[in-house]
């Protein structure tokens, strides 16, 4: 669990007001706190801007920070984080900028920091090769959390809610152990993501590379997968209205379950599901594309175990029992490439089967 600590005894009684550049490296301290940002703050190429525990800055509507190929040490402690927030005293979503890492190759650092009603709280040109290093931190209520369209991000332990467009947003970089909740779209990546809880968001994940040992739970759509290059892994796909919609990649010893209307379902893709639980799914799998490899799965206990909207199929290996409507259905007429043969039906009875497969002329056997 993170816990941040906002109390601001022992700050100055007066604000100090800050604007324009910084030409040389410089502390903020927390004695000078709060610190009100009234117009853009520029640091420039080869300076660090330091930031003690327990400081507060503040910005003032529509103003921000450029790191112009240059770097910000933002490193708080459990007990004195570090504050960036609106200096509104009705504040909301988008109504201060965002502090901005602007090309260059420097490091950044921030750890038990709070970001809160930005635009876009940290975020990367894209042509910047930067690194940057978040831990500890909360991002809440911005539009977007954080992101990083170029460098390289490296995110632990970290929390991002509430934000209204996405809460995370990491093209090349690792998050882990972070917890991604209620938010527009929790989380886009093309690094890798593992062990985080994705929980409540309109739309999960956006994984354009890999994910790995992961909840991901309560969403409206849990995994959009845009590609082959697409991996889930060890994952547990609970309780969404659809749990994963696939345009390719591969979904392997992964948990899909009580989901709504779709554990997995995927268009026109070269996809590959391979030794998962899908129970208890409204429908366990569906897979429009006849390029779906389908084996070593137990796909039990759904409303209907999968649909196939193509004569084409590749399905083998597979446990397919205990439906409520139907094992398998077909949506279109078929020939023999429609064999679901070399699977396990829980029965050797072949009236059972047939009974449970939706179509007289599949060959099951």
């Amino acid at each position: 669990m993170i816990l941040f600590a906002f109390a601001i005894a022992g700050l100055s009684a007066k604000a100090m007001n800050v604007s324009g550049g910084i030409y040389a490296n410089t502390t903020w301290t927390q004695i000078n706190s709060p610190y009100i940002v009234t117009d853009t703050i520029v640091v420039f190429p080869g300076v660090t801007l330091t930031i003690e525990p327990g400081v507060v800055v503040k910005f003032d509507s529509l103003k921000f920070m450029e790191l112009r190929q240059a770097a910000i040490i933002a490193i708080g402690t459990i007990t004195d984080s570090i504050i960036f927030t609106s200096n509104s005293s009705n504040p909301m979503p988008g109504i201060w900028g965002r502090i901005w890492i602007n090309g260059g190759t420097m490091t950044s650092q921030f750890n038990y920091v709070s970001v809160s009603y930005s635009t876009n709280g940290i975020g990367f040109d894209y042509l910047s090769n930067d690194t940057v290093f978040l831990k500890n931190s909360i991002f809440y209520l911005n539009n977007y959390g954080f992101g990083n369209s170029s460098g390289v991000s490296y995110v632990d332990s970290c929390i991002f809610k509430n934000n209204n467009n996405v809460g995370f947003s990491g093209y090349h970089g690792y998050i882990q152990n972070s917890t991604i909740l209620n938010n527009g779209i929790g989380a886009e990546s093309y690094g890798i993501i593992r062990n985080c809880v994705i929980d409540s968001n309109q739309v999960g994940i956006n994984p354009l590379y890999q994910i790995s040992n992961c909840v991901i739970k309560n969403n409206g759509l849990g995994l959009s997968m845009p590609h082959q290059y697409s991996v889930v892994d060890s994952c547990v796909i609970s309780l969404n209205d659809t749990g994963i919609f696939c345009l390719g990649g591969s979904v392997r010893n992964s948990i899909i379950d009580s989901n709504l209307y779709f554990g997995f379902t995927n268009f026109l893709s070269q996809d590959t599901i391979i030794n998962c639980q899908i129970k208890s799914n409204g429908i366990g799998i569906k897979d429009t594309s006849g390029m779906s490899m389908i084996t070593l799965n137990d796909i039990e206990d759904n409303g209907t175990g999968i649909v196939f909207g193509t004569e084409m199929i590749n399905c083998f290996c597979n446990k397919i029992c205990g439906s409520s409507t139907y094992d398998v259905k077909y949506t279109v007429l078929h020939g023999s490439n429609a064999s679901l043969q070399n699977n396990y039906w829980c029965t050797n009875d072949s009236s059972m089967i047939a009974s449970h497969i939706y179509d007289d002329m599949i060959m099951w056997f």
